[in-house]
């Protein structure tokens, strides 16, 4: 067998495995629920970026030629319970599911997401952008359900991007020079409004995004192509990637949860 056969039939085989893995979480879940039905919101759009900046800044990062250059993609992962905890205030497991998927659920069904939350964790990505050694930006976007379903781009906090506790996956774009209101285009347009538990949600949502970033970066590359070709290699390579750093702990949290319910 060629190399180049061994290596699409590896990329094929971790494709399987990671849609397996999404699968899984999904009917974690779903199991949960104590209705019915899909978990499905009608969503919008949500462009905080420009609210939060101010008007120079907000001028400049639009400039034409551009000032920011895109440097990496921060693809991450937090566990539901702190995100939801976060936003509400809340800390119980039965309010963080609630608010997650807008379901009542009883306070004995919620008490498994403890022993699952290894298995729905919320993905998203940060982007950053540099404008000058010491000037850096960082735009969060993701998908939500909850009381504002959709998509939000917006600012990121440093806790958002920290690598020793989210960052699944650090992507070098290789200092792509991009206008702000562009990237945040890109990043509305990724995936539709709308949030669906299934095959609309927020681990859907960074896989997608990421791609069309890249996509962007390989229109934008300045380095020629030798760094296209390194760009797409990212992108054919992307989902084999995250199996390879969220799998075996995946795995791990399903087996455990697996077991407590028999």
């Amino acid at each position: 067998m060629s190399s180049g056969s061994s290596k699409s039939s590896s990329n094929s085989s971790s494709h399987e495995i990671y849609i397996m893995k999404r699968e899984s979480a999904r009917l974690a879940v779903a199991i949960f629920k104590s209705k019915g039905g899909e978990i499905h919101y009608q969503g919008t759009t949500y462009r905080k970026v420009a609210g939060q900046l101010g008007n120079n800044d907000e001028a400049r990062y639009n400039a034409d030629p551009p000032i920011l250059y895109l440097q990496k993609i921060y693809y991450c992962q937090r566990k539901l319970e702190e995100l939801n905890s976060k936003a509400s205030g809340s800390s119980g497991p039965r309010e963080n599911l609630e608010a997650l998927t807008g379901e009542h659920f009883t306070p004995e069904d919620a008490q498994q997401v403890e022993k699952i939350r290894g298995l729905i964790n919320h993905e998203y990505l940060v982007l950053e952008l540099q404008a000058s050694p010491t000037e850096k930006l960082h735009i969060h976007a993701d998908k939500r359900s909850g009381p504002d379903p959709g998509i939000h781009v917006d600012k990121a906090l440093p806790e958002d991007y920290d690598k020793k506790k989210v960052v699944l996956l650090e992507i070098h774009c290789g200092g792509v020079p991009m206008k702000l209101n562009s990237l945040v285009d890109r990043l509305s347009k990724a995936d539709i409004e709308d949030y669906n538990l299934r095959n609309n949600n927020c681990w859907d949502y960074a896989l997608r995004a990421t791609k069309v970033v890249l996509n962007e970066c390989i229109l934008g590359a300045r380095s020629g192509v030798e760094e296209v070709a390194r760009l797409q290699e990212e992108i054919r390579n992307l989902e084999a990637n995250l199996t390879k750093k969220g799998i075996v702990h995946t795995w791990k949290k399903a087996s455990e949860w697996y077991s407590s319910r028999k």
